[in-house]
């Protein structure tokens, strides 16, 4: 009997581990039918389409949520200053896409509440909506921020690693 239950637990620990080694290489594209936006708008569509470039079928739940940005900074500049970049994210529908092969969805931006980039990510008290996002020119992307592993801090702390996709740029004029 004793034989048996490690069995089991030897082929579930396989099962897992090859779950959570599943190779991860796929690209982000974001589309938006206008540059110009108009904040008060209920309905702004964001089309996202994600390319599975693995040699296996990648299973979009792997990724959790996408997070896009309006933000005056390009991507790969970290905007510094309060209001100059705002994140808002959203569940990934769930899919198994094949390799090389592709998967579309779309999100209303209008729909989703919004906060300042560089506020604390754990709080909801500085949500706010999309009207209230300020007026100008900014770009628009898209990312997935993916947990990798942990790397030693200080003492016996152990810090989060990310690996971050970013999609391609989009510039846009708020009015």
């Amino acid at each position: 009997m004793r034989l048996l239950i490690y069995a089991i637990l030897c082929v579930l620990t396989v099962n897992v581990s090859f779950v959570f080694a599943q190779e991860l290489d796929y690209e982000i594209e974001v589309f938006l039918s206008e540059s110009a936006i108009t904040r008060e708008s209920g309905e702004i569509p964001a089309q996202v389409k994600i390319t599975n470039n693995a040699k296996q079928p990648l299973r979009t739940n792997a990724l959790y949520n996408i997070h896009f940005y309006f933000s005056k900074c390009p991507i790969g500049t970290r905007c510094t200053e309060a209001e100059d970049a705002f994140v808002a994210d959203s569940r990934i529908p769930s899919k198994e896409v094949a390799r090389f092969d592709s998967f579309e969805f779309e999100i209303n931006l209008a729909g989703l509440s919004w906060k300042d980039a560089n506020a604390n990510p754990n709080s909801m008290d500085d949500l706010r909506p999309f009207s209230s996002m300020p007026a100008g020119n900014i770009y628009f992307y898209a990312a997935v921020k993916r947990l990798q592993g942990y790397r030693p801090g200080n003492g016996n702390a152990k810090l989060p690693v990310y690996k971050i996709v970013n999609s391609n740029m989009i510039g846009v004029t708020f009015g």
